[in-house]
């Protein structure tokens, strides 16, 4: 839903729609339904927002999409119930953080794994993969702090390898930054397929799934998902990151996602669905 200047005369929604997030910066507003979580049989058509709200109530530097479920009526006759979510495009970058959408950097990965820019250009984004082929100097990654935020990088990517999706790194990827100076900061969405890949501690996953082999090993052309991978496994080889990523990866199973935490703020968003 966009707000254009029909509406009101403005273009924009002044309502608090999101708790979480009480600004009144909203121009555009996305109604889902569910996206591919209905494909089990107890597909529960909120396993992204749930996600993504475990996180978001462990107050961790990271871009997530705010979430309220709402009842659907179309000319007074009742649907259904929806997902209302904060979009994951340039408008959320003003949303959240008040920069003009001409005056940012913003990217996507496609599901052909080839990076497209909404806005701006790629050039800093460039100059952040050169930089990680000589992470472990201090003079590098002091420039790489300047242009990458480089505590929500790592909350970022530590949350993505948690989860397991099966429909990333090669897709769901954003990332955006201001152009005044700013620093790129990614955005976790669409996390339908979380926990979809084997077992996070399998053999195979040992050897695949947390050293990307199976990206390198592929004879698809993945040119640019490659390229955000080296930069990562790069990033490692640097004493202070890793064990930034480390301590950060084992908070995601030990707190963010504690067992009874978890499913204690996924059943009070059951009931509410309810």
């Amino acid at each position: 839903m966009k707000a254009g200047k029909e509406f009101d005369g403005q273009n924009r929604l002044d309502y608090a729609f999101f708790p979480q997030k009480p600004y009144l910066r909203n121009k555009v507003l996305l109604l889902r339904n569910g996206g591919n979580d209905v494909w089990e049989n107890n597909g529960s058509r909120f396993l992204d927002p749930a996600l993504q709200t475990i996180i978001q109530r462990a107050g961790i530097n990271i871009d997530l999409q705010s979430y309220v479920p709402i009842i659907e009526y179309v000319n007074g006759e009742f649907r259904g119930v929806l997902n209302m979510r904060e979009p994951n495009n340039k408008k959320f970058v003003e949303a959240n953080y008040g920069y003009d959408d001409e005056l940012i950097d913003m990217f996507e990965m496609s599901p052909d794994s080839n990076v497209v820019f909404m806005v701006g250009n790629g050039d800093v984004l460039e100059r952040i993969y050169e930089l990680g082929t000589h992470a472990t100097e201090a003079n590098t990654y002091a420039e790489l702090s300047d242009i990458l935020d480089i505590d929500e990088f790592i909350n970022y990517m530590a949350i993505e390898l948690y989860l397991g999706s099966s429909d990333w790194p090669h897709n769901n990827i954003k990332g955006f930054r201001s152009q005044d100076d700013g620093r790129y900061r990614f955005v976790t969405f669409d996390l339908d397929f979380a926990f979809k890949n084997s077992n996070p501690f399998t053999t195979f996953a040992n050897e695949q799934w947390f050293t990307f082999n199976y990206i390198y090993d592929t004879q698809e052309q993945r040119h640019e998902e490659i390229k955000l991978v080296t930069f990562f496994l790069n990033m490692l080889k640097n004493d202070q990151f890793r064990k930034r990523f480390i301590d950060a990866y084992c908070l995601m199973g030990g707190s963010v996602f504690e067992k009874s935490r978890a499913s204690a703020i996924v059943d009070e968003l059951a009931d509410r669905v309810r």
